[in-house]
């Protein structure tokens, strides 16, 4: 962290002890700066001396020194030594005479003139220095009437705090949906007796295949928010028997489906769409792959490598000497008889508080739009305002707007890693933006600093601000 101070003020001395009863002319100590960060403290301090009334044959050693305030820690820095004339001379004829030069700045005080000595001292950075006290220990000797006069002149420095920064992220507006467009989906798994294609209420486990149906279609119909605007009726098989066979028993289920449909639950001809698809091998796929069967690898490979429909189902039946089959028709094959419906509908714009009900009953019925408007309603702090993006991400994992939303909702949280893992993956000046300032709350500022510039390279204005925020903290 950096701390700077610039103070142009005027100290006063506080004298606190004296080894005579002589009184040390003032020497003014202004100070112009001095910064403390990680790594180093520095000070610049100007010492006016025009005010010294030095004698001829007199010198004032000044020692600055950097004392913690609760005395437990000090560190010396190099003197400065102000001499009268003919003491300057004494000095110079005993450094010829010796051959050893003083080690520490000499300055000459000349009567009537004005002065200024500047001092700069530094030191490696320490935990203590932030509530510090500058101390300048000034010793006068040479006077003709007095001995050592000593006089301590300390200035305490400003309790260092550590700069916070202020970090712009950027959140996107997602477009408006014209028209919101939803469906719901119901895989109806009918029994039919062998060989037909009616449907049959009371037979078997129809009846529960009816309620469900009954109760989606109804929720739909009910909620005075959406209109239904139409509805996809498909039909499949499973793999026994003849393919040609099963694709006109799927396409004669689907079209009963439909009229079951119409008759029963007033689901207009016109809003219809049925098509049928005949036996469903990618269904199988699908629920083999997702098993640990020992016969997984066998089945998969068969299916992939027989081409013809009827052919493949022959190549099965030969597996394990028919075991495999028979395992395919009792636990695999039912779940691929079925007709699935979409019901199509249409949902009404909602206002914010509307919206604000909408969310935590049906969210999907929400646009990203209004969802958004939704969070914003919220303070950027409330667990409201987050958990709003949240549910949206849930709802459009695909959506990168909804998103680098979410994640930078969880920046502001404090869910660093999680938004770095969502942010890495987009490739926008907003989320570069967004991931620096991630970084660079993670004290990572050399990641920070290189993704602000890639953002500000694109003309990213937040991302400048953030990068001289960032700046204020080295």
């Amino acid at each position: 962290m950096k701390f700077i101070y610039t103070l142009l003020i005027a100290f006063t001395t506080c004298t606190l002890y004296a080894q005579s009863k002589g009184v040390i002319p003032a020497v003014e100590y202004n100070q112009v700066a001095y910064t403390l960060d990680d790594h180093i403290f520095r000070a610049e301090y100007n010492l006016a001396i025009q005010r010294l009334n030095l004698g001829s044959n007199d010198m004032l050693l000044i020692t600055p020194r950097l004392e913690a305030v609760d005395g437990s820690a000090a560190h010396n820095f190099s003197s400065v030594l102000i001499s009268g004339s003919k003491r300057h001379k004494i000095l110079k004829r005993s450094e010829s005479l010796s051959g050893k030069s003083i080690d520490i700045p000499v300055f000459v005080r000349k009567k009537n003139t004005s002065a200024v000595i500047p001092l700069q001292f530094s030191a490696p950075a320490q935990p203590w220095m932030r509530e510090a006290k500058l101390v300048f220990v000034e010793e006068l000797t040479g006077c003709a009437d007095c001995g050592l006069l000593t006089n301590i002149r300390e200035f305490v420095l400003p309790v260092q705090t550590p700069y916070i920064p202020e970090y712009t992220l950027t959140y996107l507006a997602p477009e408006a949906e014209e028209v919101k467009a939803r469906s719901k989906g119901y895989a109806a798994k009918f029994s039919y007796q062998v060989g037909k294609y009616d449907i049959l209420p009371n037979f078997a486990n129809n009846a529960q295949v009816v309620r469900e149906l009954t109760e989606l279609i109804d929720e739909v119909k009910a909620d005075k928010n959406l209109t239904i605007t139409g509805a996809e009726v498909t039909g499949y098989a499973s793999p026994d028997g003849a393919s040609a066979s099963n694709n006109r028993l799927s396409e004669s289920r689907a079209k009963a489906f439909a009229n079951f449909l119409t008759t029963r639950y007033a689901i207009s001809a016109n809003q219809l769409t049925v098509s049928w698809k005949g036996e469903d091998w990618e269904g199988l796929k699908s629920a083999i792959v997702a098993t640990s069967w020992s016969e997984k690898e066998a089945v998969l490979n068969t299916i992939a490598s027989v081409q013809d429909e009827d052919a493949r189902e022959a190549a099965l039946k030969r597996l394990n000497n028919g075991t495999t089959y028979k395992t395919l028709l009792a636990d695999y094959f039912p779940q691929l008889r079925r007709n699935e419906l979409n019901l199509n509908f249409v949902v009404k714009s909602f206002d914010i508080e509307e919206a604000k009900a909408i969310i935590r009953t049906n969210p999907q019925y929400l646009s990203l739009n209004e969802m958004y408007l939704v969070a914003n309603s919220y303070p950027k702090e409330s667990a409201e305002f987050k958990e709003v993006f949240d549910i949206a991400s849930r709802l459009y994992p695909q959506d990168e707007v909804a998103q680098l939303n979410a994640a930078t909702a969880d920046i502001e949280a404090g869910s660093l890693d999680r938004a770095i893992s969502i942010l890495e993956k987009q490739n926008t000046p907003e989320a570069w933006n967004n991931l620096a300032v991630a970084y660079a709350k993670k004290e990572n500022k050399e990641k920070a600093t290189e993704l602000f510039e890639k953002a500000i390279n694109t003309g990213h204005n937040a991302a400048k601000q953030n990068l001289e925020e960032l700046n204020k903290t080295r």
